[in-house]
């Protein structure tokens, strides 16, 4: 929390290094279970990223595919189908295929499939 204050006091509005912190503080809240303000923070941090970069940018992939993964995990399959599918297509646009970025996502994208299929069982 403080770093996101010091980055906003330092950096001026639409400078795209106030999005790490909250890519950051998601990735923590991620590692330790909690969703919710994981999806919060990568929320923010890529309407930042989408303000101040290119949207071809693999910074915003990146964050688009973070933002799948929580969603997943909240079991909001659809959700996080529309992030995979943006974060797919922002990376492929400028990233070689093996780019740790594209192997992230095809990795990604396994999880994906074997959430949605636990998923499927678990309403039966």
């Amino acid at each position: 929390m403080k770093a996101k204050k010091i980055y906003d006091s330092l950096l001026p509005p639409g400078h795209p290094n106030r999005a790490v912190p909250r890519v950051n503080l998601g990735n923590v809240y991620l590692a330790a279970g909690n969703y919710n303000f994981a999806c919060d923070e990568y929320e923010s941090a890529l309407k930042l990223q989408e303000a101040s970069l290119p949207a071809d940018h693999p910074d915003i992939a990146r964050t688009l595919h973070n933002l799948a993964v929580v969603e997943t995990h909240l079991g909001n399959l659809v959700m996080a189908k529309e992030y995979f599918e943006r974060a797919e297509e922002t990376a492929t646009k400028t990233l070689a295929s093996k780019h740790p970025i594209m192997s992230l996502l095809g990795k990604t994208k396994n999880f994906m499939v074997d959430e949605e299929k636990e998923f499927i069982v678990s309403e039966h």
